[in-house]
């Protein structure tokens, strides 16, 4: 594990450009995730009770609606101006939520403004594991045969900063005796943080630039290029063809794209998916796991709150004269806590193990192991403890280890040059099962609550690991791709395997524009 830590550490060092975008990842789950565990949480408790799940689900719901439109532009803005931008108007974006209840204090119309600026934040396309854009910007900063371990790592550090956001916002709670304000005050810091971290990033288009003018060393202690980059001179460069008229004899698709409506650009996601047999298995996949990922992380706090007896039935108290309040951070910050932990040292895992075996032999692995985990919250029921509410965080943490590889696939399988456009189809798939799994939870926890079942959410669980384990069949569909170095058109163990002509993988930057060219099926630059 050690010689695996130091191992990271060298990988992080050598790619300075990636680490920061890993750092700026970091500090934006915090600012997105923190609040809630140690202000919102209490507040939905008091103020929604019983129907703290159904509200949070309509909240998620027109959340994920905007999101579901929102992801194919934002991929697009990322593959043509650089996600450095896209991920800065990101940060301006989450920050909104904690703002509004730091102006308008924890009350109800506190958590009302909240509910509305959450909403806004679709804007994003994030779902629990964070934005698209994020993860399309750590692949942009790496080198091709160090994506897998990297994204990885960029999901261990969201795990690892929302661990420490929320022990640094606990301890600045407890010195204000106890002020929701306080917390707010330091989420807002964090996020002006994130800002100068993203300014100090030099992109693949700020290291041409430097190149350009002979600055060549700097350039390079910048970081390996990425796949766009490297085929910059092939297929790829008509997305990154500036905006405006195209010259006599070049393709329009840019500037035609740059006119879609957001309707438009997200039935484009949908179509550019379909295309490709291995990228549309893939946004299954990923939309069979997003939605018990967001039906169980909706309920998981209800549930908790409900087996312990700490929800506030009547929505009426003043939370800072409650004398309950301390008891429901406590249990929100054990959750989350150990849904991190457990996400940090599996997400890591995940992502080494995914290096060495191949993305898709791994994901073959976890799903069944998600499925099951999946399950084991319903025991809550028979062990009302503080202590078993970690377990259960740490077992819902755990279930999310299939993330890095799927990731990963999918810059595998991505075609040259679009590898955010690719990861933003996936999470428009993501966001379209969000928005299913929402509207379930808005619709099923109702009747449930009407069933006379005692703590009837309970049923929800084992119906959410059934699900995951179909995408299993899904995963199965999928061709063989290059993984971990590699060369295309290898399999898992370097066996020759034959290759699909839409199925290009993240090693094929190292190949001349007419072997792209050839390999798409095509004449040189069409």
């Amino acid at each position: 594990l050690m010689a695996g830590a130091c191992a990271s550490l060298r990988l992080l060092v050598a790619n300075t450009e990636a680490a920061k975008a890993i750092l700026a990842v970091g500090l934006l789950t915090i600012v997105n995730n923190v609040p809630s565990t140690l202000v919102i949480n209490g507040l939905q408790s008091v103020y929604w009770g019983e129907r703290m799940a159904e509200y949070q689900g309509w909240v998620n719901l027109f959340m994920y609606g905007i999101a579901f439109f929102a992801t194919g532009p934002l991929g697009r803005f990322g593959d043509r101006y650089g996600n450095v931008s896209a991920v800065a108007a990101i940060a301006a974006v989450v920050s909104l939520p904690s703002l509004a209840v730091l102006v308008a204090g924890p009350t109800a119309l506190g958590l009302t403004l909240w509910a509305i600026a959450r909403v806004v934040t679709g804007l994003t396309g994030s779902s629990f594991s964070g934005s698209p854009a994020y993860f399309s910007l750590i692949n942009e900063l790496s080198a091709p045969d160090e994506v897998e371990t990297l994204l990885g790592l960029g999901f261990a550090g969201v795990s690892l900063f929302w661990m420490t956001g929320g022990v640094v916002g606990l301890l600045v709670m407890k010195a204000a005796s106890g002020s929701d304000r306080a917390v707010l005050f330091f989420v807002v810091g964090v996020s002006v943080m994130s800002f100068l971290v993203l300014a100090t990033i030099q992109g693949p288009r700020g290291r041409k630039a430097a190149e350009a003018t002979g600055d060549i060393e700097s350039a390079k202690r910048g970081g390996a290029l990425d796949v766009a980059d490297c085929n910059s001179q092939g297929t790829g460069a008509a997305l990154h063809a500036p905006a405006g008229p195209q010259p006599s004899g070049q393709p329009q698709g840019t500037a035609r794209q740059q006119r879609r409506n957001p309707c438009a650009e997200a039935v484009a996601s949908f179509r550019f998916a379909c295309k490709d047999r291995s990228l549309g298995s893939l946004c299954g996949v990923a939309a069979l796991v997003s939605i018990p990922e967001t039906v169980l992380f909706d309920v998981n706090f209800q549930f908790a709150y409900s087996a312990l007896g700490f929800l506030g039935g009547e929505g009426s108290h003043d939370q800072g004269r409650d004398p309950r309040h301390a008891e429901r951070v406590l249990v929100a910050y054990v959750s989350a806590t150990a849904t991190q932990v457990a996400l940090l040292i599996g997400c890591y895992a995940a992502g080494v193990l995914a290096k060495r075996f191949s993305s898709q032999r791994l994901m073959l692995w976890l799903i069944p192991v998600a499925a099951f985990l999946q399950c084991l919250p319903t025991l809550l029921i028979f062990l009302p403890h503080l202590w078993a509410v970690g377990v259960v965080g740490a077992v819902l943490g755990s279930s999310l280890m299939v993330l890095p590889p799927l990731q990963a696939m999918v810059a595998q399988v991505a075609p040259p040059g679009r590898a955010s456009e690719a990861m933003g189809a996936v999470g428009a798939f993501k966001c379209l099962a969000s928005l299913l799994g929402n509207l379930l939870v808005s619709l099923i926890v109702p009747v449930l609550q009407r069933s006379g079942l005692g703590h009837p959410l309970w049923v929800l669980y084992p119906a959410c690991g059934a699900m995951t384990l179909s995408a299993v069949l899904l995963v199965q569909r999928l061709p063989a791709v290059a993984a971990h170095g590699a060369t295309a058109g290898e399999g898992d163990f370097g066996e020759k395997v034959p290759r699909s002509p839409s199925v290009v993988t993240a090693t094929d930057s190292t190949r001349s524009p007419v072997d792209e060219a050839e390999a798409m099926g095509g004449p040189v630059g069409a």
